[in-house]
């Protein structure tokens, strides 16, 4: 959830934001508006380490439950 400077600098009228919703705090203030864009944004997500490092054990076991 995004509480904090980024929705402050919008509740002050500073700035906008651009998220996705799940990020968004469901009880939002009244002065905020949220609108979907359309047609909406794809995302494609990846996962990045470094060449070559040798992962943790719980590293090892997420990328497994990642790629199936």
């Amino acid at each position: 959830m995004i509480y904090g400077n980024p929705l402050l600098l919008v509740q002050s009228g500073l700035g906008n934001l651009l998220v996705t919703r799940d990020l968004l705090a469901p009880e939002l203030d009244p002065g905020v508006r949220f609108l979907p864009l359309d047609p909406p944004l794809e995302t494609h997500y990846m996962l990045v380490w470094k060449k070559n490092a040798t992962l943790t054990k719980p590293a090892e076991r997420f990328l497994s439950m990642l790629t199936g």
